[in-house]
């Protein structure tokens, strides 16, 4: 099963890669985390301080005001804010219907900390956005990029390690190349290249 990709206004490098390809393929997409870690809820805004829970400490980079990323993250909220309030919603449900919008999204994943977020973010369901909200957000967060670049929230080991994209290939006593299984055993009979001297 492929690992679904986050999704959210400040995390759009998914516009670039498995949207497309799951648009094109018709298959369903699940995103999560598109409210970037409740970024997208303006709970945390420049000059107030950020209470570190357990979360939190635990990724304590993605919640350090100081850094240029999430600074950007900031003055990005505060214009979103202006855009969520045109547009007659709130700033979760706004996020929560960006992700959504998108033709390949097939659903998105909410993580709500109480039942108080959970019922304000199920009633974000029914919101639709026009594309002139759309290209509102598109200025300020361009499409396919993710705002803060280290801040992915996932970087599926497919991708990180070359290793989990390609099997190894071993000689074998008789010379061709083989498929390597990751237990190290090699497929016999599989030849996928011949060794030349």
């Amino acid at each position: 099963m492929h690992r679904q990709p986050p999704y959210s206004v400040f995390v759009r490098g998914a516009e670039a890669g498995e949207l497309p390809v799951a648009g094109k393929y018709g298959l369903g997409v699940l995103t999560w985390s598109p409210l970037n870690s409740g970024r997208l809820t303006g709970r945390f805004r420049r000059g107030e301080p950020v209470e570190l829970t357990a979360f939190r400490k635990a990724v304590a980079w993605k919640f350090d005001l100081s850094l240029p990323g999430n600074q950007r993250k900031l003055d990005a909220v505060e214009q979103l804010r202006a855009v969520a309030e045109e547009a007659g919603v709130s700033l979760t449900h706004l996020a929560l219907a960006f992700a959504a919008s998108h033709r390949a999204v097939t659903s998105v994943i909410l993580g709500p900390g109480t039942a108080g977020h959970l019922d304000d973010q199920l009633a974000a369901a029914d919101v639709r956005i026009d594309d002139d909200i759309l290209e509102r957000v598109d200025e300020i967060v361009p499409p396919c990029t993710n705002l803060n670049p280290p801040y992915t929230d996932y970087t599926s080991p497919a991708l990180a390690d070359a290793g989990q994209r390609r099997r190894a290939a071993c000689l074998t006593e008789s010379g061709p190349l083989r498929a390597v299984l990751p237990d190290g055993d090699s497929r016999p009979g599989e030849t996928i290249a011949t060794h030349k001297s």
